[in-house]
C-alpha cells in the first residue's frame, strides 16, 4: 500500500471531502493537514481510523508549518495539495518536498496568465503591483519544482491545453456523489439554492423575476426557498429581505446572516427536493475575469453532485455528458420561470433519472484519482 498525505492550505475543505472518500476505498492510512476552519467542516471524518489529522494553528504561517512537520510530509507517498495561496509557493523551494508533490490548481488565469481577461472596474494597477511583488515571484520557480500540477475537472484542462499551458498535467475530478435518494414533496417543495450568498458569484435576478411570476399563480404546495450560505455584506442582505416582503405566503424564503456550519448545510441539503444553481458566467480573482467552468470551477456543482439533487443551472456551464439527464438549464428569467412551474406543479424534477449520480460514487471513481496521481502500481 502507498501512503498519502492531503494538505489544504486555504478553506476548500469540499475539495478535502471530495477527495478522502476516494483515498479511503484504496488506502488504510492517510495523514490530513488541514487548518482549524477546515477541520471542523469534515466533522464526519473526525472518528476515521485511518486518518491521522495534523492542524495547523491558525497564527502559524504555511512556511513554518510545512517545516514543523517535514519529516511526516517527506514520510508520505504522495502529497496531494488541494489549494494553497502563491505567497506560500515558496515552500517547493524545497526540491525533495516539490518532488513528491501534485499541487491542485483552481483559478488557472490567476496562476498562469495574471494579464488575461483583465477586470477593468478594478484599480488593475495596484493589484497588478501587489501581485508581482509579493506573489507572483514564486509561481514561476515553484512550478519548475512541483512533480504535478492538477486541475479540477476535464473542462478545465481541456481549457488549459486549448491556451497552450501545458504545465497543467491532468485533472483530478472532485465530483463525488453520497447520496442519491429522492424524495416526493407532501406539503411543502423544498428548494434550495446552495453556497454564499455573493452577487459577483451568483446572477439572482433571474431567480428573483422567475419567483415573482410564480407569485402571481395559485400554487398547489407550498414552496420553501432558502439561500443556504453565509450572506456576503450587508446589501445582499437587504436585497435578499426586500425581495421576501413582495412573495405571499405561498412562498417562504430561509436565509442565514452568519457562516452556515458544514452539518447543518448537509442537514438542509438532505432534505431539498431540487436545487438551482444560479452561477454567474464570470467572477473576479485579484484583478482577472475567471470564466465558471472554464477556468474556474463552482461549488455548487460539487453540492449538486454529493447530495444527488436534481437542479436548474444556466445553459452557459459545461458538464460532464452523464449529469445533463439529471439538470435542466435556463437561459434568462422567463425560461427559469417556465420550468420552475413545470417543477412545482407537475413535480417533473422527479422524472430526473438520480441514478445517474452512481457514475460519481467513490468506488466507480477511485482507480482514476489514483491513476492520475500516478499511484496505481504502488496500490495494486
Amino acid at each position: 500500500m502507498s501512503k498519502i498525505a492531503i494538505a489544504e492550505f486555504a478553506r476548500h475543505n469540499e475539495v478535502v471531502w471530495s477527495y478522502l472518500r476516494l483515498i479511503l476505498k484504496q488506502e488504510n492510512q492517510v495523514d490530513v493537514f488541514v487548518n482549524q476552519f477546515v477541520y471542523n467542516q469534515l466533522y464526519d471524518f473526525h472518528k476515521h481510523k485511518a486518518i491521522t489529522w495534523i492542524i495547523k494553528n491558525e497564527l502559524q504561517s504555511v512556511e513554518d508549518f510545512v517545516q514543523m512537520h517535514r519529516s511526516r510530509f517527506l514520510n508520505a507517498d504522495r502529497i496531494l495539495i488541494t489549494s494553497i495561496p502563491p505567497k506560500d509557493l515558496k515552500i517547493f523551494s524545497d526540491e525533495v518536498l516539490a518532488s513528491k508533490s501534485s499541487l491542485l490548481i483552481h483559478d488557472l488565469h490567476y496562476y498562469f496568465s495574471e494579464f488575461d481577461s483583465i477586470d477593468e472596474g478594478k484599480n488593475v494597477l495596484k493589484v497588478l503591483k501587489s501581485q508581482i511583488l509579493q506573489e507572483r515571484r514564486y509561481i514561476e520557480s515553484s512550478f519548475k519544482n512541483i512533480d504535478q500540477i492538477l486541475v479540477a475537472s476535464r473542462a478545465l484542462y481541456d481549457y488549459a491545453q486549448e491556451k497552450g499551458w501545458d504545465r497543467v498535467d491532468g485533472y483530478l475530478d472532485l465530483l463525488v456523489s453520497e447520496y442519491t435518494k429522492q424524495k416526493t414533496p407532501k406539503k411543502t417543495i423544498r428548494i434550495v439554492i446552495p453556497g454564499s450568498v455573493s452577487v459577483d458569484r451568483k446572477n439572482y435576478q433571474h431567480i428573483f423575476q422567475a419567483l415573482l411570476n410564480l407569485n402571481q399563480q395559485a400554487l398547489q404546495k407550498k414552496v420553501k426557498i432558502t439561500f443556504l450560505g453565509e450572506l456576503e455584506n450587508r446589501q445582499t442582505q437587504r436585497k435578499i429581505k426586500q425581495f421576501a416582503t413582495q412573495l405571499n405566503s405561498q412562498i417562504e424564503i430561509e436565509w442565514f446572516p452568519s457562516f452556515v456550519p458544514q452539518k447543518n448545510f448537509d442537514k438542509i441539503m438532505k432534505k431539498a427536493h431540487f436545487l438551482i444553481l444560479p452561477i454567474a458566467l464570470k467572477k473576479s480573482a485579484g484583478s482577472i475575469h475567471e470564466q465558471y467552468g472554464s477556468s474556474t470551477i463552482s461549488g455548487s456543482i460539487s453540492d449538486m453532485v454529493k447530495f444527488g439533487k436534481p437542479a436548474l443551472i444556466p445553459s452557459f456551464y459545461p458538464l460532464p455528458d452523464v449529469l445533463e439527464e439529471v439538470v435542466t438549464r435556463y437561459y434568462d428569467e422567463n425560461d427559469l420561470a417556465s420550468t420552475l412551474k413545470d417543477w412545482i406543479h407537475y413535480l417533473s424534477f422527479m422524472d430526473k433519472p438520480i441514478d445517474s449520480f452512481k457514475a460519481f460514487k467513490p468506488k466507480v471513481k477511485a482507480d482514476e484519482f489514483f491513476e492520475t496521481l500516478q499511484l496505481m502500481e504502488s496500490c495494486v
